[in-house]
């Protein structure tokens, strides 16, 4: 019998590299879906924060799926972590202070993360927040996940690829609209803002590039992943 495994990812940009690597194709349910070896995977687009991603999480549970993968973006806390960079994450740790321990893998480097529960992307910001905590990197939604895996007692594997170096610092619009309180990134509105404010574009288009970079590297690890799995 093939393992199957659901797959969450928040945003499109992170999850299209993933289907395009491991050859999903669309389904019912809003799921892409496809055989890799042993593993039958199942991926879905979670959206944005961790309550998101956990319902996400147990919509696959529920649908059968006995193993979890999630997938994606991460802001880096502490130098030497170059954009593009991919990472295996050892323990993810929320906002309260709560912490799980994800599956090992040999496919990149372990590293601790934490789930905030609103978007840090002043460089400022993240650097605090690593000398804070230790962590290595942030993110919105690896929390939501391991949570409801540990509640279901199902294993999970997160993945994050690094999107924005300690020294980049996220446009101020894109903060503003990333939204984990409604699950998603208002686009009507950061794309309406950009385009009166044209002053914004390098730096979109600059994150754009560093995102395009990341993904490359969520794709070729989620097929490793997968491999291992078989």
């Amino acid at each position: 019998m093939p393992l199957v495994v659901g797959l969450i990812a928040s945003l499109v940009e992170e999850l299209r590299p993933v289907v395009a690597s491991l050859g999903l194709r669309p389904a019912l349910g809003g799921e892409w879906r496809g055989r890799r070896g042993d593993c039958d995977v199942r991926a879905v687009l979670g959206g944005v924060g961790a309550e998101a991603a956990g319902t996400a999480a147990e919509i696959l549970l529920a649908r059968g799926c006995q193993r979890l993968l999630t997938v994606g973006f991460a802001g880096a806390l502490q130098p030497d972590l170059p954009v593009g960079s991919g990472y295996v994450v050892e323990r993810v740790r929320d906002a309260a202070g709560a912490e799980w321990a994800g599956l090992p893998s040999d496919v990149a480097p372990g590293v601790l993360l934490v789930s905030a529960d609103a978007a840090v992307g002043a460089s400022a910001a993240k650097r605090a927040m690593g000398e804070a905590t230790g962590a290595a990197l942030v993110d919105l939604e690896t929390a939501g996940v391991a949570r409801t895996a540990a509640a279901k007692g199902v294993p999970w594997l997160g993945l994050r690829a690094v999107s924005d170096a300690l020294d980049d610092s996220l446009p101020a619009v894109v903060q503003r609209n990333v939204r984990p309180d409604l699950g998603r990134v208002r686009t009507t509105q950061l794309v309406a803002t950009a385009l009166v404010q044209p002053q914004t574009w390098p730096a979109l288009i600059g994150l754009a590039r560093r995102s395009a970079q990341a993904g490359k590297t969520l794709g070729r690890l989620c097929a490793q992943v997968v491999e291992e799995w078989s």
